[in-house]
């Protein structure tokens, strides 16, 4: 029998906070939009960007679901799979962020700050997803 390892910390949290930080991330946003922005694009791009973390996480469970019900890879593998998927966001969320403040000209860095959130649907998801190996019946 193959001994699961541990859930580490950051899958923890990141699973701990949900869906929270996304609404609260589009929340201010929509909030610093309106009050400095154009408010019809500020009600957009935070609304969307709160529904495409969604849809990404969504979309990234279904695929990691595959390993639950069909063990595709092995279980060890898997869990590096997770981890990977996590780093890789966080990574990408950093850098959109960087991106948006450094590299972006004033008028268009709220959007492309707003719209860093997105990847953390893919972190949610690789931390919800922790734990669902595939145990032969």
């Amino acid at each position: 029998m193959e001994q699961l390892s541990i859930k580490p910390n950051y899958l923890v949290k990141t699973d701990n906070i949900g869906f929270l930080f996304p609404v609260v991330w589009s929340a201010i946003a929509l909030i610093l939009g309106v009050l400095f922005h154009e408010a019809s694009g500020a009600i957009f791009i935070s609304i969307m960007s709160l529904f495409i973390v969604w849809l990404t996480y969504k979309l990234v469970s279904f695929f990691l679901s595959f390993q639950q019900h069909s063990g595709i890879v092995p279980n060890g593998i898997y869990d590096q799979i997770i981890k990977f998927v996590w780093f890789a966001s966080a990574f990408g969320f950093l850098v959109s962020i960087a991106n948006a403040v450094l590299f972006q000209p004033e008028q268009h860095m709220y959007y492309h700050a707003v719209f860093s959130i997105v990847s953390f649907g893919f972190a949610l998801a690789s931390a919800r997803k922790w734990g669902c190996h595939y145990v032969a019946k």
